[in-house]
């Protein structure tokens, strides 16, 4: 297979698994990718602010074939209520235990894929770095300019 570059804009959306509550849209995002040595990159996700985490991430990882791995590290941890509402873990600490835990950071999200090259699109599973449980499915597809 010849050499794919990830350098770029890539739009696309996750979606939440059966963990989540079941009104929970789809998140869109734009991440601003840097191709790197030995197959692997690094760059910045923005997702939607009204559905997602509305902080600049960053994300780490390797395109080899077909198949691609990458993490995505958030500096604000959330979570969302039966009802949907999105809250950060450190409010919840906070309401719990009266102490300010100061910012408390996303679990790392894993994402693994795989390149489709008729539709030039990826598509794939993401999951919170253990001891959390989350996960949920996810594509992205180059922006077009």
């Amino acid at each position: 297979m010849p050499t794919f570059d990830l350098t770029g804009q890539w739009r696309g959306e996750y979606r939440f698994g059966e963990l989540y509550p079941a009104n929970l849209l789809a998140v869109p995002f734009l991440m601003e990718l840097r191709g790197g040595w030995f197959r692997r990159f690094r760059g910045t996700v923005r997702d939607d602010p009204a559905r997602g985490m509305p902080e600049l991430g960053l994300v780490r990882g390797r395109f080899v074939g077909v198949t691609i791995t990458f993490t995505k590290f958030m500096p604000v941890g959330y979570t969302y209520t039966e009802s949907g509402a999105r809250k950060t873990l450190r409010s919840i600490v906070q309401s719990h235990t009266g102490h300010d835990p100061g910012e408390i950071k996303n679990p790392p999200v894993h994402y693994t894929g795989t390149f489709d090259p008729d539709s030039v699109v990826f598509r794939g599973d993401w999951r919170l770095a253990a001891p959390f449980s989350g996960s949920g499915t996810w594509w992205m597809a180059r922006e077009r300019l």
